[in-house]
């Protein structure tokens, strides 16, 4: 049986092994393991937020900003921005 070690799994594993080796303590790691997870929780609501956003506006802008699937163009760079902006202001508010 296969493990697929990613996002809070392999985090986790890697402090765990961190802190066996004795490069961290118990509680700076389970410290470290936490903020981890509470950053990755700001990237996916930045995330969801910032496509609704997009969602909710690409009826109503011009045709130069409508996002092709597998393509990189103005639309997918204006969900970026959006998704960034809102990553940040997540930031400073949370």
């Amino acid at each position: 049986m296969r493990v697929k070690l990613e996002g809070p799994t392999l985090a986790k594993l890697l402090l765990l092994a961190l802190h066996l080796r004795g490069a961290l303590s118990e509680a700076t790691a389970c410290a470290l393991f936490s903020v981890t997870i509470r950053n990755w929780m700001k990237m996916l609501l930045a995330v969801l937020l910032g496509n609704l956003a997009y969602f909710l506006l690409a009826p109503h802008l011009p045709n130069v900003f409508a996002h092709d699937m597998f393509q990189v163009d103005a639309g997918l760079l204006l969900d970026l921005g959006i998704c960034a902006a809102l990553y940040l202001a997540i930031r400073k508010v949370v």
